[in-house]
């Protein structure tokens, strides 16, 4: 197998970056002198430049990326209560974000209880059940309360949405 380079890691690019900012800086501090040669003659011309102020600008770019994930095992503890174990949510948009959980129409007698508040659950089949008002990483216990419902909950679905 043959070992490649990573150019584009983010610790090659941010050593890159940091060696190209350190020589913008000491070229900005030093006095500067160019000396030009034409082949063929012994003529020498020269440029000097003096140190001065500048100012280095670096813009970039960061992907809004939002994830959420539940990936524990269901499991019944009575009373018509389903432990659906830690809610993961990662979520880096300035603005915040909601957190969804989407299910069939039949759970509307149903409800989520996140972090032992209870958020019944929508007829419409998307039920908002957190909402944050700014970047986050954050971890939600999770269960559902069945036992209102006389039918089958169905299917689970959560999705994380930016604001």
């Amino acid at each position: 197998m043959i070992a490649r380079k990573a150019y584009h890691q983010p610790p090659f690019l941010l050593g890159f970056l940091g060696g190209m900012i350190a020589m913008l800086l000491l070229l900005a501090t030093s006095p500067v002198s160019f000396q030009y040669y034409s082949h063929g003659h012994s003529e020498s011309r020269s440029l000097s430049l003096n140190s001065g102020t500048y100012q280095v600008s670096i813009n970039g770019f960061v992907p809004v990326i939002c994830r959420v994930s539940v990936p524990g095992t269901p499991s019944t503890t009575g009373n018509g209560l389903i432990n659906l174990g830690e809610m993961n949510e990662f979520c880096n948009n300035g603005r915040g974000y909601r957190v969804y959980i989407d299910h069939s129409s039949k759970a509307s007698d149903a409800a989520v209880i996140v972090d032992g508040q209870r958020v019944p659950l929508s007829p419409e089949g998307s039920t908002m059940i957190y909402e944050a008002s700014g970047p986050g990483k954050r971890t939600h216990q999770l269960s559902l309360d069945v036992s209102n419902s006389a039918d089958s909950v169905g299917g689970l679905w959560f999705r994380i949405k930016p604001i």
